[in-house]
């Protein structure tokens, strides 16, 4: 380090410089990058955000030719100080450097440093007003430099020197402030004020005095205040003046107060009211003279607004809407205002000359029990000559033959030079809907607390000392009574109660959330006092009560988990052996799908044979009748193994992209002659977008089962067939004139096996698993299909098939 001594000097004359001091700590830092020959010279600030968190930002920089700024780096702003920086954070509070080369320092510092490309480097703390505000560093990113004493001196001095420099800047501000503060107050003060020196010459004169006199601060500014008072009165405001200042009190803030007349700009006199007082100056010697003026010349025009005043209470008396009454020295009611009246039921006529003692007031306290008239507040206040507030009345109302509840206060009056009052007055408000809001807020509350009483989950609160507030029944019957250490105020005794393997995560939970104040739940297993263990599950809930947001409570809520968990093991029992008997039918289902199907197509083989070698007409229709038989078992076979393989969900998907019009069009040519034959119409009605993409099977299953189902209910009339492609979805729609479905069955209709009663005709017949086989197609593609009735009698069935996406080959 070279010059150490005259690089301080020169740092000293920048920081003593009056210009910006922004500018004054960089080009201090550039003296020091000058001197030292380094990468870089820096500042951290060190502050505490709201959450008391230490954190720092990189506020200053001088930075060698090459060398990459960071000032402007935002991962260098608002970087937590604690913990990865501990280590700094102790020797920077016993004002010790940290130096090295960063490869030796701990990972956690060397993530931030080496972001920075810093090979070694030197920090100091900085100190202002003894607080710890920042830390200046030096540091090299090319080579890994020794740090010597004088680099750490020059740290050492430099960090001392803006310390007392922002101790300084923040002295000034201060006082700028206090400056501007009271001059301000002063201006806008809305009572007229003057500052003047011993010679009455004004120095200060604010917007209020403008008004009062006239003149505006420029036309009296240093200027001697002598004709502002007749000229009769000058010698005499001389000296009054010259006696202020020179007064052994006039140091020790005395007021004085002088009535006299001024003259107005205008000429006109005014009377003036003045409270003056001697200000001091830096060395506590009387200076200057501050006068507070008021213009009493509207004495007269305030006995009038005393008048109006009057007017204007007497309005009020009879307009308030709480009730007054005065009582004399007797207690004989001498008057009431209106409120008063409609507030007990009765005209004043009838009230005046009563008392309290009179007998049709029927007054009652609170528990409804009589309100003796020697203890209403306004016979206490005559006796006691004090005044009483804050008791709550029953009046029974003759009008409504029911109470009016109030709150009274009563006052004692005197005459001057008297002891005993002459009369009261009492004020009373009508809290009867307070009082009946009151009755229901209690009732609710009543019925809360019942309901946190029965409830089956322990609630529990705390203060912030750890004492128990509240528990509910349920936290003694789980805790079996009283004798549980969980009602100590120990912060450790409920572990106790908590089965030794859980230990930990109930601690660490604890723990968490005292520091954290956030919700926090977990499970764990309590061991109750006879040993038996019950599993239980655990919220903790900080929270503020309106009224005390000082304090923050912690809200525990215990749920018994132990039957849930039973019945849990029991659902998963259940469910294992239902997966067994799933798995056992598919077994069964696939065993025996080929000894069903080996002799119908025997019996299908050897009826074809018969029928073609056998001519007789007799002969020829029993063998159709075995023939559509053998056919029927064999679909319903086929239904079966179909839906036991979607069941077992061992049916794959094949989507790929084709054209929809041309794979259903000659179902719908042979579909349309079947409707022919039947006497029914048939309309079919294709996307414009005839390109999808799904899986081609499941599709025209789905639009087969559809309208062989329609067709089969249908009648009379005909069938409706609507295919829309939007927004990658295939929408089927088929509407019939059928005999619709029975309002019994409508929840059935994708049952497996269920056929409805109502519906007994032949076309009806089958195994009832057409529907449900497409159901479950149609969700295997990510679908859904429902069914409504038509308001022709039929049913329409819509089906929404999402595009599948193709694999990538």
């Amino acid at each position: 380090m070279l010059h150490t001594e005259k690089t301080i000097e020169k740092i000293v004359a920048i920081l003593l410089a009056e210009y910006n001091p922004e500018k004054a700590v960089n080009d201090a830092l550039k003296v020091i990058l000058d001197d030292s020959e380094v990468s870089r010279v820096y500042i951290f600030r060190i502050y505490t955000d709201a959450d008391q968190q230490l954190l720092t930002d990189y506020v200053y920089e001088a930075c060698a030719d090459g060398v990459e700024p960071q000032v402007d780096n935002p991962l260098l702003k608002g970087v937590p100080l604690l913990p990865d920086f501990e280590r700094w954070y102790r020797h920077f509070n016993e004002f010790k450097p940290v130096a090295g080369l960063v490869r030796d320092f701990p990972e956690s510092e060397r993530i931030i440093l080496e972001m920075q490309h810093i090979l070694s480097i030197v920090v100091l703390p900085i100190f202002s007003e003894g607080n710890l505000c920042g830390f200046i560093g030096l540091d090299d990113t090319e080579t890994e430099r020794n740090w010597k004493a004088d680099d750490i001196t020059l740290l050492e001095n430099t960090a001392r020197l803006v310390g007392h420099f922002l101790n300084r800047i923040r002295a000034s501000k201060s006082l700028d402030m206090e400056r501007t503060r009271r001059s301000t107050l002063f201006d806008m003060s809305p009572i007229p004020m003057i500052e003047s020196d011993r010679s009455f010459r004004i120095l200060n004169w604010n917007r209020a005095a403008e008004q009062v006199f006239g003149y505006t601060r420029d036309e009296v500014l240093h200027k001697a205040g002598h004709f502002l008072v007749p000229e009769e009165l000058r010698g005499k405001i001389q000296d009054y003046y010259s006696g202020l200042l020179d007064s052994d009190q006039a140091s020790k803030g005395k007021v004085w107060g002088i009535s006299n007349e001024a003259i107005h700009k205008s000429g006109r006199r005014v009377l003036l009211e003045w409270r003056n007082t001697v200000i001091p100056d830096i060395d506590g010697h009387p200076s200057t003279v501050l006068s507070i003026a008021r213009d009493i010349t509207e004495r007269e025009q305030q006995r009038k607004k005393l008048i109006d005043s009057e007017r204007l209470y007497r309005g009020l008396f009879e307009t308030m809407s709480d009730g007054v009454v005065y009582q004399n020295r007797e207690g004989h009611i001498i008057n009431a205002n209106n409120a008063a009246c409609e507030i007990l039921g009765i005209t004043l006529d009838q009230m005046q000359g009563r008392t309290s003692f009179h007998p049709e007031w029927r007054a009652v306290k609170e528990d409804l029990s009589p309100f003796p008239g020697n203890e209403h507040p306004a016979m206490i206040a005559l006796q006691t000559g004090k005044p009483v507030f804050g008791y709550i009345m029953g009046i029974f109302h003759p009008g409504e033959q029911d109470y009016r509840w109030i709150s009274i206060n009563a006052t004692p009056e005197f005459n001057e030079g008297e002891s005993e009052p002459f009369r009261v007055f009492t004020l009373f408000r009508d809290v009867t809907k307070e009082r009946n809001l009151f009755d229901r807020l209690r009732k609710s509350r009543d019925l809360f607390l019942t309901f946190i009483e029965n409830i089956r989950v322990g609630i529990w609160l705390r203060n912030d000392q750890n004492e128990l507030i509240y528990a509910n029944k349920f936290i003694h019957d789980l805790f079996d009574g009283d004798q549980a250490g969980f009602f100590d105020s120990s912060t450790t005794r409920y572990l106790e109660f908590v089965h030794p393997d859980d230990r930990r995560i109930v601690s660490s939970g604890f723990q968490r959330h005292q520091q954290t104040s956030k919700d926090i739940t977990f499970d764990y297993r309590l061991v109750r006092p006879d040993g038996s263990i019950r599993h239980v599950q655990l919220r903790l809930v900080s929270m503020q009560i309106p009224g005390d947001e000082n304090q923050t409570y912690t809200a525990g809520f215990i749920t018994d988990l132990t039957d849930q968990k039973r019945s849990l093991e029991e659902m998963r029992r259940g469910r294992e052996a239902a997966e067994q008997l799933s798995t056992l039918k598919s077994n069964i289902l696939t065993s025996i799908s080929h000894e069903f199907r080996s002799p119908l197509t025997g019996i299908l083989g050897f009826t074809t044979l018969l029928k073609s070698k056998n001519e007789d007409p007799e002969n020829q229709e029993a063998l159709d009748l075995i023939e559509n038989s053998a056919n029927r078992l064999y679909h319903v076979l086929e239904s079966i193994l179909n839906y036991a393989s979607l069941d077992s969900s061992r049916q794959s998907l094949r989507p790929e992209e084709f054209d929809i019009e041309s794979l259903l069009e000659p179902m719908m040519a042979e579909f349309s002659e079947n409707c022919d034959l039947k006497g029914l119409y048939f309309q079919c009605v294709f996307p414009e977008n005839r390109i999808v993409t799904c899986d081609k099977n499941i599709v025209q299953s789905v639009v087969t089962e559809l309208l062989e189902n329609a067709f089969k209910f249908t009648r009379n009339g005909g069938i409706r067939l609507c295919i829309h492609s939007v927004n990658r979805v295939i929408s089927i729609i088929t509407e019939d004139t059928g005999i619709g479905i029975p309002e019994g069955s409508s929840i059935y209709v994708f049952e497996p096996f269920h056929q409805s009663a109502e519906i007994d005709f032949r076309e009806s017949q089958g195994a009832g698993l057409g529907l449900p086989i497409i159901a479950r197609q149609i969700e295997l593609l990510g679908g859904t299909i429902r069914h409504e009735p038509t308001e022709y009698g039929g049913t329409r069935f819509i089906a929404d098939i999402p595009f599948t996406e193709l694999a990538e080959a």
